[in-house]
């Protein structure tokens, strides 16, 4: 605290001006500042949202894994944007089931899962780090879901890496998005969405939207990777109904 006086005249009272320092730490630097007593409470709620700011800049560490349930298009899109999205991502760790590979072989007609940058384990591979809430990877993203990864998870069975990270991540109190993809829902499928659900997951359905006129089948899917990705809390350039559009 700074204290600031003037000299008593015959016109002035005798005055007395308070100011506070205050450091705020960003980026291995501090941001110093000074504030009126009066203006104290502007000051702290300016440095609130600073925080805010800087939380939501924390670049992510994510987790995603493929199973063999059909729409491989959704996880070649998102391992497309998350390589886009660089600069918000710290780490991406991927594991595929053996069905997983096939359904991408068959459907996508193509091996590109093999090209990415990005670290992939093995389904049984528990030296991989998500295996531990200790390294910290805060999304897992399983796209597609199938409704036997989804049981398992709601059951806590984890019999391999994908359901052991799950696992992980619902017991650190992390982000669990299940982006599951099957037609029609049994009862068995609802209860165990609603089990996820109330351990902390997200039930993302490979539901696509139709109001921003897409035009190939990769724009379809685009739609659901779309709102995955501001689930994880991304920030990208997609289409928002009623707003502006880049």
């Amino acid at each position: 605290m700074q204290v600031e006086r003037k000299k008593e005249c015959s016109n002035f009272l005798y005055v007395k001006k308070e100011y506070y320092i205050w450091a705020y730490p960003l980026g291995g630097m501090f941001f110093i500042g000074r504030c009126r007593a009066e203006n104290l409470f502007s000051a702290l709620f300016c440095i609130y949202r600073l925080c805010i700011f800087t939380k939501s800049m924390k670049k992510k560490k994510i987790i995603v894994a493929v199973t063999g349930a059909s729409g491989s298009i959704y996880a070649k899109l998102l391992l497309d944007n998350l390589q886009k999205l660089a600069d918000q991502v710290e780490k991406v760790g991927v594991v595929m089931s053996d069905n997983a590979k096939e359904v991408w072989r068959f459907e996508l007609e193509n091996t590109d899962y093999e090209q990415y940058s990005f670290d992939f384990y093995q389904k049984m591979d528990f030296n991989a780090p998500f295996a531990s809430g200790s390294a910290k990877f805060d999304t897992m993203i399983i796209i597609p879901c199938s409704m036997g990864t989804l049981g398992r998870i709601a059951h806590g069975i984890s019999n391999d890496l994908i359901s052991r990270a799950a696992d992980v991540i619902l017991k650190e109190r992390r982000k669990l998005i299940a982006v599951v993809r099957d037609t029609p829902f049994s009862l068995i499928h609802i209860n165990n969405m609603k089990t996820v659900t109330e351990a902390g997951g997200i039930i993302c359905p490979a539901n696509p939207s139709f109001y921003s006129i897409p035009k190939s089948i990769e724009e379809v899917a685009q739609t659901v990777v779309s709102r995955v990705i501001d689930l994880a809390g991304l920030e990208q350039d997609s289409y928002r109904w009623n707003e502006e559009n880049s």
